[in-house]
């Protein structure tokens, strides 16, 4: 009996098959062919902007100079510089608005109390605006000293000022007088005084003008 073999019968695979895009395949083709596509790009300039800023304002010259010609400051200069004057020795020329006077009261127990002698001066002889003036103080503690001092000028009796010592207590100042004033520029005085402006601790002063007589 012949002998058969059964060759197994092979069974057929049918793989998937993925199909690329139509628009892809467009596209390869014409990148295959070496053809290069062309952008019809329209480049529109615009108009150059045209800035619209203010005018600069016309800015008014300063009321005084800072500093006069013997380096000494005037009232607005020692403020307006108060970044290298505050705290720092300072020369600053002006002319006496006010000199503090002692209450004269006929009732003492109503009397306000007795400040340290101190004046003003500013950078004219009329200014009335108290933000424009600067205080003088520390050169007496009360007014007999001021009182004292006078009558020892008037007699030849004035003392002399020592090395290291307080400087004499001025007998000279007078409303109108123009004068430069030495001293420490600063918030705080010896006497009591605080201005947050600044305010002089007196060292010293000359009198460059005298006021006019009335």
């Amino acid at each position: 009996m012949p002998l058969t073999s059964k060759a197994p019968r092979l069974k057929s695979l049918s793989l998937p098959v993925r199909t690329a895009p139509l628009w892809l395949l467009g596209s390869l083709a014409l990148l295959g062919c070496g053809d290069s596509v062309e952008a019809n790009v329209v480049v529109e300039r615009l108009p150059d902007p045209t800035p619209n800023l203010p005018e600069v304002p016309d800015l008014p010259p300063p009321p005084h100079p800072t500093r006069y010609g013997d380096e000494s400051y005037s009232i607005y200069g020692v403020r307006h510089m108060s970044s290298v004057t505050m705290d720092h020795d300072v020369a600053v020329t002006g002319y006496i608005v006010e000199i503090y006077a002692r209450p004269d009261c006929d009732n003492e127990e109503a009397c306000p109390r007795a400040v340290a002698p101190h004046f003003y001066i500013a950078d004219t002889a009329s200014e009335a605006d108290a933000s424009k003036r600067i205080m003088v103080a520390g050169y007496a503690t009360r007014q007999g000293e001021v009182d004292d001092a006078i009558a020892n000028a008037r007699g030849n009796r004035a003392p002399e000022a020592t090395p290291g010592g307080p400087p004499p207590v001025p007998t000279d100042l007078g409303i109108g007088n123009k004068v430069t004033v030495r001293g420490r520029f600063q918030r705080y005085s010896g006497v009591g005084f605080s201005a947050s402006n600044g305010l002089l601790e007196f060292q010293g002063h000359t009198t460059i003008e005298a006021a006019p007589a009335p």
